[in-house]
């Protein structure tokens, strides 16, 4: 299969990844609804959380050298 020191699994490094990704995920939009006014609350989350997913999947993609 090819597996060799190299390029075996590293799941501690796995998880910390995915720690920080659903944090930072999570953060940019409870900052939203921190300053965000009541009247527009909806329609900004659902806005920023379109812009977010966008901007950190261009991040991930740019990571992994995807692009």
């Amino acid at each position: 299969m090819g597996i060799n020191e190299i390029t075996q699994a590293k799941p501690l490094l796995a998880a910390i990844a995915s720690f920080g990704s659903f944090a930072l995920g999570a953060v940019l939009p409870f900052m939203v609804s921190l300053f965000a006014p009541i009247e527009l609350m909806v329609y900004l989350q659902y806005g920023f959380t379109i812009i977010f997913l966008m901007i950190l999947g261009a991040i991930s993609a740019k990571t992994g050298a995807q692009i």
